[in-house]
């Protein structure tokens, strides 16, 4: 069945509708975004990474302190907060509107993605907070510049690299949360096959395990263009099955 053009248009209409109202109902998940953010810049301080060395008698320890943990702990929390979307609570709060499963969950999607881009630029910009915090902490004796400043094209990559993988995130979030909604099962089923396979690889190991193959599918690719387009057909694909199962779940509730 084909969509006539008056009908697509009350659609995204209606889905534009439930997204506007259900960021306005979500505003106290940015203030959480904004505490986890400030808790990764405090973890930041320790740093990622630290060597240390002595010659003579003098002894000195080189840290690496980066906004990577930042970008975790974003990440984490994008992913409950997807799953918390699927949740019947999130599904039910534009209720007041004439709508059905799906514009429902094309607005959760844009909400999604939204706050994506919130978290992938500000967790950026706190990464530039972090060194001016350490140069002031630290002192600028104790600081190398090789990596210090940042010009506005790696800023601009960084923000970009950053909002692709939360949304990513979000996807599989998502993604997972409509299973357990759609049948219960997948409750057991996820957490068992997620164990069973880093038991397997951990026997395997090396770069022959799956995982391993599709960190480098994402992580490792060195051109922006084409992360970008693996992360939008992925999260594509996955967010495209999610409003299937969302329409499926209606039909059996």
């Amino acid at each position: 069945m084909f969509l006539t053009p008056s009908r697509e248009q009350s659609m995204l209409d209606i889905a534009s509708k439930q997204f506007q109202y259900k960021l306005r109902s979500y505003f106290d998940i940015f203030i959480s975004l904004m505490i986890v953010q400030l808790i990764g810049v405090l973890f930041s301080f320790n740093g990622v990474g630290s060597m240390s060395s002595s010659f003579a008698n003098l002894t000195f320890q080189i840290r690496t302190i980066s906004n990577e943990i930042i970008i975790v702990f974003a990440m984490i929390w994008m992913f409950s907060i997807a799953i918390k979307f699927s949740t019947k609570m999130y599904r039910d709060v534009d209720f007041a509107f004439v709508s059905n499963r799906t514009t429902s969950t094309i607005s959760s999607i844009a909400v999604l993605v939204t706050i994506g881009v919130v978290t992938g630029i500000t967790t950026s910009l706190l990464g530039i907070l972090l060194r001016v915090i350490s140069f002031f902490y630290l002192g600028a004796d104790a600081m190398s510049y090789q990596y210090f400043y940042l010009s506005p094209q790696e800023l601009l990559m960084s923000a970009l690299s950053n909002t692709l993988y939360v949304i990513l995130v979000a996807a599989i979030g998502y993604f997972f949360g409509m299973l357990v909604q759609w049948n219960k099962i997948f409750i057991v089923l996820l957490p068992t096959f997620v164990i069973g396979m880093l038991i397997l690889e951990a026997r395997q190991g090396g770069s022959h395990s799956l995982t391993y193959k599709v960190i480098e599918f994402f992580i490792y690719e060195s051109s922006i263009a084409v992360f970008a387009l693996k992360v939008i057909v992925t999260a594509s694909i996955l967010f495209f099955t999610t409003i299937i199962l969302s329409k499926r779940l209606e039909v059996r509730r």
